[in-house]
């Protein structure tokens, strides 16, 4: 399934470019839009699959970090090339081709493995062979209504939370981002390079999280990233200089992107083998509902002439709620075995 969805989302994200009308272009991003929405959740369970407990979460978060380099990359050839030729910056995601023969060797996880082929299929995958004989784990139908049961229900919705509040206020800021700063008072050359410091940030708050997941936990961790979200995302709203706006703006990516990399890594823990994928799924689901969301909530609210306070209010106080939904229904998985 990852070859699949890695596949289209290279291909037709490269097809962008080639694109001469609208209607063109939004069916290959549709198309593109499937294999990134899939290729996500289904690489975040996988490599769970081969992480020990001590630095699992460690791991997951650096996983995630992938995000903040590629879209510092595309960023950076977005703001160089817009005034020139934009379908470069579609193009360029062909380069991503270059990994497929990695991808093709790549084995399956050693407890799918297990799961599905039992000892020979685990000794296939460590190429070692194990002298004990060990039990098959018998087949068993994982559907949508059984991450929603007991004794997974709270932390199912209590994840689903975070995912959906991340992933709101991460497009509704970086969707209109330009258009933010503008109304702020700066040039569209100025803004879309803001943006782009924005996309910078990400990375120190992947790696921060990265950090805090293992010296302070998953739920502690994500707690007190959504309160760093919930007070910059309001004081965006008051700052009166540029400086005081890159500030507040790069401490608003850097909280949100290590929320992200925190929930990431928080995910897979949550459920057992033979759920992972299932739970990561439709966590995925969520956040993708909440991405298409907040756009359009974003460009409402500007074109009711909706005052930026209105705005980041709204954002600050998701991120609060969800702060407050970690504190109540969170679990801590700092250790835990995963199966």
């Amino acid at each position: 399934s990852n070859l699949i969805y890695f596949l289209m989302t290279i291909l037709f994200s490269t097809a962008l470019g080639f694109t001469n009308s609208a209607n063109t272009f939004m069916f290959f991003r549709f198309l593109a839009g499937i294999g990134y929405g899939g290729l996500m959740p289904s690489v975040n369970a996988y490599f769970a699959e081969f992480l020990g407990k001590a630095l699992r979460g460690a791991y997951l978060v650096l996983l995630e970090a992938s995000w903040a380099f590629g879209s510092i990359l595309i960023g950076l050839v977005a703001v160089l090339t817009v005034q020139n030729n934009w379908r470069i910056t579609y193009w360029v995601f062909a380069s991503g081709l270059l990994l497929l023969p990695i991808l093709l060797k790549l084995p399956e996880s050693p407890k799918f493995a297990f799961k599905k082929h039992g000892k020979v299929g685990l000794e296939r995958v460590l190429r070692i062979q194990l002298r004990e004989e060990i039990e098959p784990i018998p087949e068993s139908k994982i559907t949508i209504l059984d991450i929603l049961r007991k004794p997974y229900l709270t932390r199912t919705l209590m994840i689903w939370t975070s995912w959906f509040v991340v992933s709101f206020v991460y497009y509704a800021l970086f969707s209109w981002a330009p258009k933010i700063f503008a109304q702020q008072g700066l040039s569209a050359t100025k803004s879309l390079w803001f943006t782009f410091f924005m996309m910078v940030a990400q990375l120190p708050g992947y790696l921060s999280a990265a950090y805090f997941i293992e010296k302070l936990g998953r739920k502690k961790s994500l707690m007190l990233y959504f309160l760093g979200m919930a007070v910059t995302a309001i004081l965006w709203a008051f700052v009166s200089n540029t400086l005081q706006l890159i500030i507040v703006a790069l401490l608003l990516s850097f909280f949100t992107l290590g929320v992200w990399g925190l929930v990431y890594a928080y995910t897979p823990e949550l459920y057992p083998t033979s759920m992972r994928g299932t739970g990561n799924g439709m966590a995925g689901v969520i956040a993708r509902i909440a991405g298409i969301l907040a756009p359009q909530f974003a460009g409402y609210m500007f074109a009711l002439n909706k005052s930026l306070l209105e705005i980041f209010s709204w954002l600050a106080l998701l991120s609060l709620i969800a702060s407050v939904v970690v504190l109540i229904f969170g679990i801590e998985t700092k250790n835990a075995e995963i199966s």
